[in-house]
């Protein structure tokens, strides 16, 4: 039973990772932002109320010895990041009760 709570845990937390990134890609003015918005946000407090944690790396920091797949691309012209920013969460990472079970995959800014 708690095998498929986790498999399905997982499954959902993938799709909010999605949401997420398209929401990142959108302008807050667009048409049904703000409602994307909450219903992510919903989401992931129906995660955390079974025991689930997504960590939010987007934007942090990537340091050597994370517990993460990770792809490195060149820093954007636009110069918009620093170097070794998380720029995109492909995979989140995922704890149950305080444990890890499944690790994130990012792209790293160089």
């Amino acid at each position: 039973m708690e095998e498929d709570l986790c498999k399905m845990a997982l499954g959902f937390a993938n799709e909010i990772n999605k949401l997420e990134t398209n929401l990142r890609r959108m302008s807050p003015d667009t048409s049904g932002y703000r409602q994307l918005t909450y219903v992510v946000r919903s989401m992931k407090d129906v995660l955390t109320q079974y025991g689930f944690e997504m960590v939010d790396l987007y934007g942090t920091r990537y340091t050597d010895g994370m517990k993460a797949e990770a792809d490195f691309v060149p820093l954007d012209e636009s110069g918009a990041e620093e170097k070794w920013t998380i720029v995109g969460v492909t995979r989140p990472q995922v704890n149950y009760n305080g444990k890890m079970i499944q690790s994130p995959h990012v792209t790293v800014a160089l």
